[in-house]
């Protein structure tokens, strides 16, 4: 048996789903940047050389992180709270060297930064 639903009923639901996957969209990106930091045993002169050759951030992310964050803009979740804070936030339980090195360095600083703002444009293609 196949129940129909009235239009404003499935809208609902709808926005609702849309709702719940913008909250947590933060929450499972600090878990794909946490986990890829865990594996890849990111420590301060890893980063430094990121930082000193300019490496890109978004570059070095699995394509299945990649191809989550963009489903998610696709569907319309907001992204705009990715942002260098949020970052520092995310890492600075788990590796407080490093969150202390992008906030005390400011070429380290400049560089999160921008790689923040090529990420946002990456998701968004």
């Amino acid at each position: 048996m196949t129940i129909k639903l009235p239009e404003e009923i499935k809208r609902a639901g709808g926005s609702l789903l849309r709702g719940l996957v913008a909250e947590a969209t933060p929450g499972m990106a600090k878990g794909f940047l946490l986990e890829f930091f865990k594996k890849e045993r990111i420590d301060v002169k890893k980063v430094s050389g990121w930082v000193e050759d300019n490496v890109s951030l978004w570059g070095m992310f699995p394509e299945e992180s990649q191809a989550a964050l963009r489903r998610f803009a696709e569907q319309g979740v907001d992204i705009s709270w990715l942002t260098f804070e949020w970052l520092i936030d995310s890492i600075k339980k788990d590796y407080s060297a490093l969150a202390s090195l992008f906030i005390g360095w400011p070429k380290a600083a400049n560089y999160l930064k921008r790689q923040v703002e090529i990420m946002k444009r990456e998701i968004l293609k």
